[in-house]
């Protein structure tokens, strides 16, 4: 029950007896890939350009170094769980507890990097 709005680059669709309206080629696989259309409106980058902020996306400098300086020998292990769940430099300051408990199981790695964290969100 598809209906185009004539001469729009939008088109409207009833889902769910909701009418909803979608920008024409907007969605593609690997949209369905990421789960959603709107999860790009979330990412570090959108919300980057938006606040004005210019770390990079994949920004793990000072993270690494913050490893280095905690554990010297199993430094990149953290390293990679930060990696793997895309836990950016940027992206630290929107974490969890729960999230802190995932990425650093061991407590006392985790509350030295917070530490670190603190000291380098005071200077």
């Amino acid at each position: 029950n598809d209906e185009l709005i004539e001469g729009s680059e939008y088109e409207t669709s009833q889902q769910n007896n909701w009418p909803i309206v979608i920008k024409k080629n907007s969605y593609n696989n690997d949209d369905e890939k990421r789960g959603s259309v709107d999860d790009d409106n979330m990412d570090g980058r959108h919300m980057r350009n938006l606040t004005g902020a210019d770390e990079l996306e994949n920004d793990y400098t000072w993270i690494e170094m913050a490893f280095r300086q905690i554990d010297d020998k199993d430094w990149i292990i953290y390293l990679n769980r930060f990696k793997k769940n895309k836990v950016t430099t940027y992206r630290l300051n929107s974490l969890v507890d729960e999230d802190w408990r995932e990425l650093l199981p061991e407590i006392g790695i985790r509350r030295d990097f917070r530490n670190l964290l603190k000291i380098k969100e005071e200077s």
